[in-house]
């Protein structure tokens, strides 16, 4: 009971706060009880007082479990990353949280979509919001930076796509994969 509790948990906060992740993209058992559950989500303040990053009771352990069972919801190609501390996406999510990304392809990519892509320079991977598209490429930029990257997203450097994020209680991280990189805040 305890372990469909914290499923239901992570279920309900996924579907709340990242918006590729749908009540109704889940099984019909899985969105009733996602459905009829809360999330109890504390804000913490970040480096600007004003902002205010989710967090959720879930250790990390749990955070990892839940997020490895919604990584396997039907048959998608979902991988779980966890985040450098940059700051960057703040207060959508920090190093507190994981990510589910999926592989999607370039061309269904929209504003407003958070993807990951390798940038050329840096050698690392970002996760940064698509907010202008030009052709056949986007300009992104991190929610909490001033300005937008100083690179393209393309089909060659594109990565994945967000489909969730999976808040945890805020501590140290032991890296579940190469954590996703973002650009240091402006």
């Amino acid at each position: 009971m305890k372990i469909i509790r914290s499923v239901a948990l992570l279920l309900t906060t996924v579907a709340t706060t990242a918006p590729a992740v749908r009540a109704d993209s889940l099984a019909p058992e899985s969105a009733a009880l996602a459905g009829a559950i809360t999330a109890a989500i504390k804000p913490r303040p970040t480096r600007r007082g004003q902002d205010l990053t989710p967090s959720s009771q879930l250790t990390r352990d749990q955070a990892q479990m839940l997020a490895g069972a919604l990584s396997r919801v039907n048959g998608r190609d979902i991988i779980v990353c966890s985040v450098a501390p940059t700051g960057s996406m703040r207060p959508y999510f920090d190093e507190n949280a994981l990510l589910l990304l999926e592989a999607a392809p370039f061309s269904e990519l929209k504003l407003g979509d958070v993807v990951t892509f390798l940038h050329p320079r840096l050698h690392k991977l970002v996760v940064h919001r698509l907010v202008e598209k030009r052709g056949n490429v986007f300009w992104s930029k991190g929610d909490h930076n001033g300005s937008m990257d100083d690179v393209y997203v393309t089909p060659e450097n594109y990565q994945r796509r967000l489909a969730g994020v999976v808040y945890m209680q805020p501590g140290p991280n032991a890296v579940l994969r190469a954590p996703v990189a973002a650009a240091e805040p402006n």
